[in-house]
């Protein structure tokens, strides 16, 4: 069964190849729709890197159907992924505030409530772009804040829900060995996923990643 991913950006392509190899996928099952891959250097010097990735080109392709119309088309072709960051999204259309930590001992509960809401109000935002098409063949890969809270889990093996600012927090972690837009050096930070045993394990430290997860359940 071979599964096409619609993500923001080359990164989040490249945890994702990892974590589905972790779910028992082979890198022949993996097929990138957006970020689109088979573009040559010649063709990228027309674009601008958002033509690339980003939220509103995932919301692009859902509108418009095309791509997903032709990923389906092809009779291996079962499944697709659809990634989205909260992080501009949620700023951009005000969807849930997130909840104050100071002086608040309900803190850990809100957060994990608003982390809860904020994700299934993107899915149903998707699901309204594609005009709830397809729904029995996506799989949401909605990750609050950003990708790096997902690969944080790696790295800390600690709630990363609370993380403020999860690239920053990746970048100190890594002790400046982050390079943010390199997708060779976010498929080795986030390699671990390959394995399901570990990616299991990760999982309990990020709720959007365990539910992910249980999706394919």
């Amino acid at each position: 069964m071979r599964i096409g991913i619609i993500a923001e950006g080359t990164t989040d392509q490249a945890v994702l190849e990892n974590i589905l190899k972790g779910l028992g996928y082979d890198e022949s099952d993996l097929i990138p729709i957006r970020p689109d891959l088979s573009m040559d250097e010649t063709d990228k010097q027309f674009y601008n890197v958002d033509t690339f990735g980003g939220w509103e080109y995932v919301k692009k392709d859902c509108i418009e159907r095309t791509k997903l119309d032709e990923f389906f088309m092809i009779a291996d072709n079962q499944s697709i992924i659809i990634q989205v960051d909260t992080l501009e999204i949620n700023e951009s259309q005000s969807l849930i505030k997130k909840p104050q930590k100071q002086n608040n001992p309900n803190y850990a509960q809100e957060l994990k409530a608003y982390a809860q809401t904020l994700r299934q109000s993107v899915i149903d935002i998707i699901n309204g772009w594609l005009e709830n098409n397809y729904q029995e063949k996506l799989f949401y890969a909605i990750c609050i804040e950003e990708m790096e809270s997902w690969i944080l889990t790696i790295h800390t093996q600690k709630d990363t829900l609370h993380a403020a600012n999860p690239k920053e927090t990746l970048k100190y972690v890594l002790k400046g060995k982050l390079s943010v837009g390199d997708k060779a050096c976010y498929k080795a930070i986030s390699k671990a996923f390959r394995k399901r045993k570990k990616l299991l394990f990760y999982s309990q430290f990020n709720d959007s990643l365990e539910a992910f997860l249980d999706s394919f359940s």
